[in-house]
């Protein structure tokens, strides 16, 4: 089952400055993880995570994006490291 959560909001924080774009904020929960034995707090992502992973590098890799924030967990960062990350 895919459970990606994939959330974009383009919004101005205060009053924009003049001529300044609006920023632009996109959430995405890590890719499918690997089905593991419950005492497994941090599993790496499946074959199909990182497949996902991948696609949403090629997705929004040419966007312009300015930081990349994602948690200590492995799936997390494996999902984030197709950007470069």
């Amino acid at each position: 089952m895919a459970v990606t959560l994939l959330a974009a909001a383009t919004f101005a924080a205060g009053a924009p400055a003049i001529g300044q774009p609006p920023l632009t904020l996109i959430l995405v929960r890590h890719a499918e993880k690997k089905i593991v034995p419950p005492e497994n707090k941090d599993p790496d992502l499946s074959p199909a995570g990182v497949a996902r992973s991948e696609e949403l590098a090629r997705m929004f890799g040419d966007s312009g994006i300015g930081a990349i924030y994602a948690s200590q967990y492995k799936r997390t960062q494996q999902t984030v490291k197709a950007f470069g990350g």
